[in-house]
């Protein structure tokens, strides 16, 4: 009796495992803006046969580890209504996310194929970490210290009403008129309105000069330069002017 019991259930573990072979889950085309935060279509296709019960999930992960997530996922047949999290699990500073895409079965239980690589984008987000005073001259730029991530290009608008264009994780500037506290209040890009938080100090030197044009363009010995400037503050009466770092081309 006990050999015709190991006879049976060897019978019985080699026919499951004959058909879950037979299976199959294949991704052919992924659609939607991509964006992080809303819906994607996920179009598949199967061989085999399903339990009747059977449910199609998508997951996905990133390219720096093998850890798959489940995503929000609605339908029972091709294209499935995907919800794509609105903080994706990618390393900070990148622009956009790449990751891999797979459908599990749950009856049989089965793991898809991989499919991409999908770029997917992220909402912009911006933290300000400076700490100390940034002291600057009239119409210089503002450079502080920033965490940024999302896609770029981004439109950021700070508590002076002023509007910004981020085109890189490595460039935010502004040009402050005035001294102040200055803070993003609305930072958004293609895939929606993101976060933003902390402030800088700026110390704005109200006195200095700002240079409009320099004619001619070509200086000849003994010609004459026509230098048009203009000056923010008051100076007293008896200043002189100084060149300092004029470049010009000689005929």
């Amino acid at each position: 009796m006990f050999k015709n019991y190991v006879i049976v259930l060897s019978f019985l573990s080699l026919f499951a495992f004959s058909s879950t072979a037979q299976n199959s889950i294949t991704i052919s085309k992924i659609e939607g803006s991509l964006c992080a935060g809303t819906d994607i279509s996920v179009s598949y296709s199967t061989q085999g046969t399903f339990n009747t019960g059977n449910k199609f999930k998508v997951q996905y992960r990133n390219l720096q580890n093998n850890l798959w997530r489940d995503l929000q996922t609605e339908g029972t047949i091709s294209p499935l209504k995907v919800s794509l999290p609105k903080e994706l699990d990618q390393p900070a500073n990148f622009s956009y996310y790449n990751f891999y895409f797979r459908i599990v079965g749950s009856s049989p239980i089965l793991e898809g194929n991989s499919f991409g690589i999908i770029s997917l984008k992220g909402l912009p987000s911006l933290i300000i970490n400076t700490k100390e005073n940034t002291l600057i001259n009239l119409d210089e730029p503002a450079n502080v210290n920033t965490q940024i991530n999302g896609f770029f290009p981004m439109e950021a608008m700070l508590n002076d009403s002023s509007k910004i264009t981020i085109s890189s994780s490595d460039l935010f500037r502004f040009y402050p008129q005035k001294s102040g506290d200055y803070f993003i209040t609305k930072i958004s890009n293609i895939c929606g309105v993101g976060t933003s938080l902390g402030k800088a100090k700026i110390i704005v030197n109200q006195v200095g000069f700002k240079l409009s044009s320099i004619s001619p363009s070509y200086v000849c010995p003994k010609s004459t330069v026509s230098i048009i400037y203009s000056t923010q503050g008051v100076f007293n009466k008896d200043l002189m002017l100084r060149r300092h770092n004029l470049i010009f081309n000689i005929c």
